[in-house]
């Protein structure tokens, strides 16, 4: 059977963006390798091939975006940053335009709560600039800050977009290839902090947890539906993959709250959610598939054999009541002292992002960010936490009115497990100050926007598959690509 004008046009788009990326990183490696004299003019290539990707389509705006982002944010601030956010105002731009001129009547409904509290969190965003040179902070270190904040207002309008594209196959290895780099990632950047890394080099992308929390989700609701085997040994291999990095990187408070948040996956399979039995089930075999190979990727990557022991230890000492004994919880005690006498000081507009605080471990140092929830506060102060919070009132409003009207699905699963894995980081750690929260974010509107009717072709019940695993867009396309699975009831 020949394919379909929406199937070629599919393909023909999947072929040049991946064409236009490639050869974009093919250039950028060799603007590292080359002289000082070409550099520049390779890396004006790879604006200019980026830059025509984004004009290909959603999809292609939003691998730009989290990819771009994944690389650009773990280097200093600096020309590359600049070029980037020009680039996540474009896509922004361009899927806003998209979704108001092509998306449907009820699209744009559900979209309203969001453009609303995206309109008010951008203007006090812009009025903090103020704020902060008030309090005697560089523009530079403004824009350093603040910048994460402007991709969590741009970066979901992306993620809406792309859902409306994006078929099980094309998601299904966009987030296959997306949790392994950003566990490993992950992995990788705290190694190399704390001093044990085996390895020849250090951080390579964005050390993300809310990334990594949302990856989790994903690949553990995709094994836990799974109707074939092959599939759920796939997803159940990828998620041990996500434990054993966070487990080696010596983080003890990843690989805990990141399982609870697996909670949020349990219900019922009307819902697109795991039974309680079959989800303790595959934890289990996950479990032990992680004690076998812990102490491998540990022998390989860290220098230090008493590494994983020592963080043990450290943190039974914490249950025990020896936390004064602890140096990261020393040093978050810190963090909450010096972020409250900040809050008092500042309490209605705050200091202002790109405000310097001391390093708890090296007071002599300074950073914009600490462990502690209550630096949100301390930056913006109770008017800025208002607006925020109706953002993300907006942000949960078009989740779930998205939800009512295309029903229950896997994607609405994950980003239940990925909230409450979230709402459990609180206490060790200011989400939104994670770079990465806004990538998450665009990636679970990714997997919650059902797949747009308008591009369904017609066709007959006989092209239906039915053999696809259950996953977050699986339910039947009359083109023959699965579409979103959706469950009776709202």
């Amino acid at each position: 059977m020949g394919l379909g004008v929406g199937q070629l046009r599919e393909r023909l788009t999947a072929y040049w963006s991946l064409v236009l990326i490639s050869a974009a990183g093919v250039a950028g490696i060799l603007g590292l390798l080359a002289g000082y004299r070409w550099r520049y003019l390779l890396m004006t290539v790879v604006l200019v091939m980026v830059t025509a990707t984004c004009f290909i389509g959603p999809r292609s705006r939003l691998v730009v975006s989290v990819a771009g982002a994944m690389l650009v944010f773990q280097s200093d601030l600096g020309t590359l940053k600049y070029a980037y956010l020009g680039l996540v105002t474009l896509c922004f731009a361009l899927s806003v335009r998209n979704l108001l001129r092509a998306g449907s009547p009820e699209m744009r409904r559900d979209l309203g709560p969001l453009l609303w509290g995206a309109a008010a969190l951008t203007a006090y965003l812009t009025f903090t600039v103020l704020v902060a040179r008030h309090n005697g902070t560089p523009t530079n270190w403004w824009i350093r800050d603040v910048l994460a904040y402007y991709m969590l207002v741009m970066l979901p309008f992306i993620g809406i977009d792309a859902g409306r594209y994006a078929n099980w196959r094309w998601t299904q290895i966009f987030m296959a290839i997306l949790a392994v780099v950003s566990s490993v990632g992950f992995a990788t950047d705290w190694l190399e902090r704390r001093g044990v890394s085996a390895l020849p080099f250090g951080r390579f992308v964005l050390s993300t947890a809310a990334l990594v929390a949302l990856c989790f989700c994903f690949s553990l609701a995709a094994a836990g539906t799974a109707r074939r085997l092959p599939a759920m040994i796939v997803w159940s291999t990828v998620t041990a993959t996500i434990l054993v990095a966070l487990t080696v990187s010596g983080t003890r408070s990843g690989p805990f709250v990141v399982g609870l948040g697996a909670l949020g996956l349990i219900g019922s399979r009307v819902k697109w959610r795991i039974p309680w039995r079959r989800l303790l089930v595959l934890l289990s075999a996950i479990v032990v598939l992680l004690v076998a190979v812990v102490p491998i990727a540990a022998g390989l990557l860290i220098s230090d054999s008493g590494f994983l022991d020592d963080r043990i230890l450290d943190a039974l000492k914490v249950f025990e009541g020896g936390a004064a004994a602890d140096q990261s919880f020393t040093a978050r005690e810190k963090s909450y002292s010096w972020v409250g006498t900040a809050f008092e000081q500042h309490t209605w507009l705050g200091t202002g992002p790109g405000y310097l605080y001391p390093m708890p471990d090296f007071p002599e140092m300074k950073t914009v960010s600490l462990d502690t929830p209550f630096i949100v506060p301390a930056k913006f102060g109770v008017v800025g936490v208002v607006v925020i919070v109706l953002y993300l009132v907006g942000l949960l409003s078009c989740v779930v009115l998205l939800r009512r009207r295309s029903g229950y699905s896997t994607g609405y699963t994950v980003f239940r497990g990925f909230a409450g894995a979230m709402l459990l980081f609180t206490p060790f750690g200011p989400w939104l100050e994670d770079k990465g929260f806004p990538l998450a974010i665009a990636v679970a509107f990714l997997l919650v926007v059902p797949l747009d009717k308008s591009r369904r072709a017609a066709g007959s019940a006989s092209s239906v598959r039915h053999d696809l695993p259950v996953g977050p867009m699986n339910g039947p396309r009359t083109d023959g690509h699965p579409g979103w699975p959706v469950a009776a009831g709202g």
